[in-house]
């Protein structure tokens, strides 16, 4: 139980006021009637925990209400970890009785300590009568001998108590209110009073900054005339804050808990300054740091949609683009101008939280009835709101969904963060879905703009816009939607403006998050299935909405979890060098950061090992054995495996092989041997989808694995050079397939770690630098080449029909359904084993290999179209199909 002198206030407030008023007459009284009072004993508990143990109100109506509103969790662990090794001061900006009401019931519920004092307010009001008449003769005695009732700050007993390790609250106007004309030393008094405390203690002092939000809605930068009469929601009156109370307790209001400052590090960089000094600079840093707790929760200041556009338009820089670009195309200035003007009213977005809030709703009912839960990096989150707090941050996720941008959105703003504007293809700008968009957070953005520098201008001046008003932002660096489920080679050019922008508005620090989003199944599977055998793509439209809202109010099946991770950030300023290859090295940084942060599914390991063989079906042990080992390497080499697949693996993969069987991707069949399981030949795309989420964390396994039984076929004992070699080949062949990290000398680091995976499995065994392959591993060296040997037979292919069918001239939308007919052909004949093998994605990758290797040229033909030609260099195509041969 915590010990306490009576309730403090620094500033006498009109019940202090009162009793100093009445303290001659009450003493006259007590010398008529002999009678003299005595010092009361302080009450035995903090005032919060009498009121909890003793008031009906403060017990049983206060945490009904309080439950509701939100607290990270996180925040609260870090909390309690500071309070076991030192003494916690709470530090608010403003506080009034219903504020400190939620914190010290947060206290008592979670076990941290409560405050012994506060200089902001009293609890006179909830006291029971006998604690009540102590307290009044208490400071009655303090009237009679100081003529006033004992302040701590100036008494020093705010020091003392720090001393003895009791905790404070206090409330800490911000500094900036002394430049107005308003005097506030009392609170810098009492920060003195800490300092000379922690000089004088062996036990740290640890600062939290508090804050409470009645509403997540962002301020608006002019005052209305509910806040002239009732206070601004920052610190709303009396009246204003129960309507808000009332309103916001359910969903909007929310507390945060600052990171613990630790005073003892504070004194000691501050070495050499007067206590007065350092109080003044400790109050500065809290005021910045609780408005930049508040900032990444609302965001800044909501503008009008008129606002940015004259905020674009009256940019100098755009102006001299303008004026340069008129001059150059013999066109006058003004024309261009309000082209320009067209086109950030085509990109601006126009943020309503009222559309956001009502999104809201509809996304947390629509997820309940699609998916079963979201699996969320909490530390990673955390991280990110920190960085925020700095300055502005982009989040940069793959994109395998159109869930993804609304996923991301709400699963910030349930976890604390502002609601971050989003760059969308302007595909997604159609009636009635685009104003919706844009008034949720979107602005759009044109697929290309090469050829449209006024376009390109327009928008980097925009994102200057963004960058210095302060607002977090996500764009997907992939351009578009992954059909394959791999990621997709990354465009520059998000990075390039926001990079460029950043430095124009005078920014300091722009960071990255790298976000990986792994769904267990996407609700766009099907069509990426048909895409992917040569379909065309639909085009977004309001029928297709209608058709969509129709299927998630009864949907078939639901889709499983979703599981984000947030890496560690990207420091886009100040680069590393300069020029176009520091973006391009930012770029695939981020995207290494995605990938490696992919979490492996049931259902991805269960296709990993469904397709390891090309034709015959899987006995259910045979399958079981194969997802094992899958698993198995995934762990040893740190990739992320989903809960469900640590905590029960055999229950989780029959989940997924239920579910594939519900979708007639496989079939179960009870045979009178044993149990087996046949893969849907037609259904074989679905199940690869699935496996290239986490393909590429097998691809060094797979190249080793590929060339071990290549040359052991040839009669031949590896080297681990040789295969070393053999992966930098495998590398470059499939260069615009997947994403490689250019370390040098990393081939054969790589290459021992799979070749010893391969030993402990007693796949192959080792003897000095050469490699034997075991007659019982030679299936698990074939379910691991499997991995990779379709991607390599698309490259076969594609080589294959431009050496002999290819026509001069010819554009890829023609040129690829030729190719796949031929590979089908080929796949009938059995020159080829894997159907999946023949996709529009993977022929289209192996077109940019091609082009590479100087087997086909390219040229831009009118209206931006590309056609191919080819080389006619026999060298060339040597000597690529005898790179192939090290493999198929």
């Amino acid at each position: 139980m915590h010990h306490i002198t009576p309730i403090f206030v620094e500033r006498p407030r009109p019940f202090e006021r009162l009793l100093i008023l009445l303290h001659p007459p009450f003493k006259f009284l007590c010398k008529i009637f002999s009678t003299k009072l005595k010092q009361p004993d302080p009450p035995p508990l903090h005032p919060s925990a009498m009121l909890r143990e003793h008031n009906f109100i403060y017990r049983l109506l206060f945490p009904r209400f309080f439950r509701r509103i939100t607290v990270d969790p996180q925040a609260i662990e870090t909390l309690k970890s500071a309070a076991r090794d030192s003494t916690i001061v709470y530090v608010a900006k403003c506080v009034g009785q219903l504020e400190y009401h939620f914190f010290n019931h947060l206290f008592l519920e979670k076990g941290l300590p409560l405050s012994n004092y506060c200089n902001a307010l009293t609890l006179r009001r909830w006291m029971r009568w006998k604690d009540l008449k102590r307290t009044i003769i208490a400071q009655e005695h303090e009237i009679g001998r100081y003529g006033r009732p004992i302040d701590p700050a100036y008494h020093g007993l705010v020091e003392k108590m720090v001393i003895e390790g009791q905790s404070l609250f206090l409330e800490v106007p911000p500094s900036t209110l002394e430049d107005e004309g308003l005097s506030y030393t009392l609170p810098v008094q009492s920060l003195t009073a800490l300092i000379q405390a922690q000089k004088k203690s062996e036990r740290p002092i640890s600062i939290v900054p508090l804050d409470f939000l009645w509403s997540r809605r962002p301020e608006r930068p002019k005052r209305s005339l509910v806040d002239i009469l009732f206070g601004e929601k920052e610190s709303p009156g009396s009246i204003r804050k129960i309507v808000l109370f009332w309103r916001n307790y359910k969903r909007r209001a929310q507390a945060t808990l600052g990171r613990p400052i630790d005073l003892a590090k504070f004194t000691q960089e501050g070495e050499g300054q007067s206590d007065q000094t350092l109080a003044k600079r400790l109050r500065s840093s809290l005021s910045v740091s609780l408005a930049a707790q508040r900032r990444t929760i609302t965001g800044p200041p909501i503008r009008p949609h008129s606002w940015f556009i004259h905020e674009v338009m009256s940019d100098e820089d755009l102006d001299a683009k303008t004026c340069q670009l008129a001059a150059k195309m013999g066109k006058g200035a003004d024309e261009l101008r309000e082209l320009a003007m067209r086109y950030a009213f085509e990109i601006a977005a126009d943020v309503d939280y009222t559309y956001i809030e009502l999104f809201d709703r509809l996304l947390g009912w629509t997820f309940k009835k699609l998916y079963d839960s979201f699996d969320v990096d909490t530390q990673g989150l955390r991280r990110a709101k920190e960085l925020y707090e700095k300055g502005p941050i982009a989040f940069v996720p793959n994109h395998k969904s159109h869930v993804d941008y609304l996923l991301l959105s709400y699963i910030l703003y349930h976890n604390g963060m502002t609601v971050p504007l989003i760059a969308a293809g302007d595909n997604m700008n159609f009636w009635p879905l685009g104003k919706r968009l844009r008034h949720c957070g979107a602005y759009f953005i044109r697929r290309t703009f090469r050829d449209n520098p006024l376009y390109g201008a327009v928008l980097e001046t925009y994102l200057k816009v963004l960058l210095k008003e302060g607002y977090s932002q996500v764009f997907f660096i992939e351009g578009g939607r992954s059909r394959t489920g791999k990621l997709r080679h990354p465009r520059m050019g998000m990075v390039s403006m926001l990079r460029q922008s950043a430095r124009e508005a005078g920014i300091k620090q722009l960071s990255f998050i790298p976000v990986s989003i792994t769904y267990d199944r996407t609700i766009e599977q099907k069509s990426y299935v048909r895409e992917l055998e040569g379909g065309e793509k639909q085009r977004e439209t309001a029928g297709a909405i209608l058709k969509l809202m129709k299927y998630i109010r009864r949907p078939r099946r639901r889709y499983g979890s979703i599981y984000v991770r947030f890496d560690e950030p990207v420091h886009a300023l100040p680069p590393a060098t300069e020029g176009e290859k520091s973006v391009k090295g930012l770029a695939f940084d981020i995207c290494h950061r995605i990938n490696r942060r992919a979490v492996a599914t049931p259902m991805a390991v269960a296709a990993c090992a469904l397709l390891s063989d090309a034709r015959r079906g899987l006995t259910v042990d045979d399958f079981k054995r194969r997802a094992d080992i899958i698993a198995s390497y995934l762990s040893s080499i740190g990739a992320e495996l989903s809960w469900r697949l640590k905590s029960s693996p055999e229950r989780s993969l029959e989940d997924a092989l239920s579910t594939l069987a519900d979708g007639k991707v496989v079939a179960k069949r009870p045979n009178a041997l044993e149990p087996y399981i046949v893969v849907n030949e037609d259904r074989r795309l679905s199940l690869s989808i699935f496996k290239n989420s986490v393909v590429h964390f097998m691809i060094t396994i797979g190249v080793v694995s590929l060339a071990l039984q290549k040359r052991a076929g040839k009669g031949e004992t590896p080297h681990v050079p040789d295969l070393a070699s053999d992966l930098d080949v495998a590398r470059d062949l499939l260069a615009h397939e997947f994403l490689f990290e250019g370390v040098e000398g990393k081939a054969q680091k790589e290459v021992l770690g799979a070749l010893n995976f391969l030993q402990d499995m007693s796949a192959i065994r080792m003897a000095k630098d050469r490699c034997e392959l075991m007659p019982e591993g030679r299936w698990m060296l074939g379910l691991f080449a499997s991995q990779i040997q379709p991607f390599l037979e698309t490259l076969l292919v594609a080589l294959d029909f431009v050496g002999e069918r290819m026509e001069p001239g010819t554009e890829e939308k023609t040129l690829i359904p030729q190719i796949q007919k031929r590979g089908q052909a080929l796949f009938l004949l059995e020159r080829i084993h894997y159907r999946e093998a023949v996709t529009r994605d993977g022929l289209r990758s192996s077109l940019k290999v091609l082009a590479s290797c100087n087997i086909i040229k390219t040229e831009r033909a009118p209206k931006n179209r590309i056609t191919y030609h080819p080389t006619g260099d026999p060298e060339a195509r040597i000597n690529l199909q005898e790179a192939l041969e090290r493999f198929l």
